[in-house]
């Protein structure tokens, strides 16, 4: 019984070290990066609402992202190649693309 009730703790306790690495494989400022491609009306408004927000911070365990001038604070999570942010009652995917880079509605941003 003994062995069985270590074992739950420490299957717990490295289940939490794990999600606490995934969080920290993540921490940073990225920085948006406009991409070459065509110019048409559709890709002048993605490129216009990616300027927009501009960087996105994961510091802490939160996510700071500033749009126009308003700075928003959320909670997230990462599993896999996804950060999963909570926003207002509903959640954000944002794409892992790899340890530098993140992807979220179009928009590239790179880890400074």
């Amino acid at each position: 019984m003994r062995k069985k009730v270590v074992l739950g703790m420490s299957a717990f306790l490295l289940s939490f070290l794990m999600a606490g690495c995934q969080k920290d494989r993540v921490e940073g400022v990225y920085k948006y990066v406009e991409t070459k491609g065509d110019d048409s009306f559709y890709t002048m408004g993605i490129k216009f609402r990616c300027a927009l927000i501009g960087d996105i911070e994961f510091r802490g365990g939160k996510c700071y992202v500033s749009v126009q001038g308003v700075q928003k604070r959320m909670d997230y999570d990462v599993e896999g190649n996804r950060i999963y942010v909570k926003v207002d009652g509903t959640e954000e995917i944002i794409e892992i693309i790899d340890d530098k880079t993140i992807s979220t509605a179009g928009c590239i941003f790179v880890k400074q």
